[in-house]
């Protein structure tokens, strides 16, 4: 009796921390608090590579430099990004565009998949809330 009881708390204890892990994994996540280590994209940023991606070749977009005044409006369209992670799975997807982030010594790969998903350091999200990639592009083009 005593056993049966320790072994339900047990395993209650257990589906309890597994359903926080996985609620921290999969709530909405702001793109520049998340995914990078300062949300003051200016201060710490070298540059952003916007590529098109077809067939195998990568066509450059736009490259932002730290001295372009079209940061600002990256980073302006970027702060409004929310992303919430999915359990849908790109491999059948075509990768559209690809956004390159470097900072300090790093690059973040944000990939954009023509089903409206994107990749983030191999985890698979969806848009919650902000400026669609399109609109991004017509802004600082």
């Amino acid at each position: 009796m005593l056993s049966k009881r320790l072994i339900l708390w047990i395993a209650a204890i257990f589906l309890g921390i597994s359903i926080l892990m996985l609620y921290s994994e999969y709530q909405t996540k702001n793109l520049l608090q998340d995914f990078l280590p300062n949300k003051d994209l200016e201060e710490i940023v070298n540059k952003m590579t916007i590529w098109e991606v077809g067939n195998g070749t990568n066509k450059s977009l736009a490259i932002i430099n730290r001295d372009d005044p079209r940061l600002e409006d990256m980073r302006l369209a970027l702060s409004t990004w929310e992303v919430k992670r999915t359990l849908l799975n790109n491999k059948k997807a075509d990768v559209v565009y690809q956004l390159d982030i470097t900072y300090y010594d790093h690059t973040l790969k944000i990939f954009f998949y023509n089903n409206g998903l994107l990749a983030i350091d191999g985890q698979t999200y969806k848009l919650a809330n902000g400026e669609t990639f399109d609109e991004i592009l017509k802004a600082i083009h």
